[in-house]
């Protein structure tokens, strides 16, 4: 397995556990108060920061026990990671659409800011997936 697919896994994983143990929070604190009133500002950004301390701080530790494959990213890589990007962006595109659309009916921040949210989550999922279909099938022929 090359260091760039190893690098997706640990970004799928981190990305999801982030996120569930958010929801499992949030879900948790509007069992004790109503929608509106759950402090979930603090808690996004304690999800999303522990997301990128913790992706950085495990592909450290695989690239500390494989150093030699560590820093090894050939043209097909590059083209995995561009195509899964690009395929990630358009439910990012979707998202912000909703964002706005919820913005101007005058939807609750929270709902907005939480739609946001599962915006960059679903898209960063739908991109790794994408990459590791292209690590096992290769990359579509279009």
């Amino acid at each position: 397995m090359s260091s760039g697919q190893k690098g997706v896994w640990i970004e799928l994983a981190v990305a999801i556990a982030t996120y569930v143990v958010y929801a499992i929070v949030v879900l948790g604190e509007v069992g004790r108060s109503s929608w509106a009133t759950v402090p979930y500002a603090p808690l996004m950004l304690w999800a999303i920061g522990a997301s990128v301390v913790a992706t950085v701080i495990v592909r450290t530790v695989v690239a500390a026990i494989a150093p030699k494959d560590a820093d090894k990213r050939d043209v097909r890589d590059k083209q995995i990671y561009r195509f899964g990007e690009y395929t990630g962006h358009w439910v990012l595109v979707a998202g912000a659409i909703a964002a706005l659309l919820l913005a101007v009916i005058k939807v609750d921040y929270f709902w907005i800011a939480n739609e946001i949210y599962l915006a960059f989550f679903v898209s960063s999922v739908l991109a790794a997936v994408a990459k590791l279909s292209a690590y096992g099938r290769g990359l579509p022929a279009w």
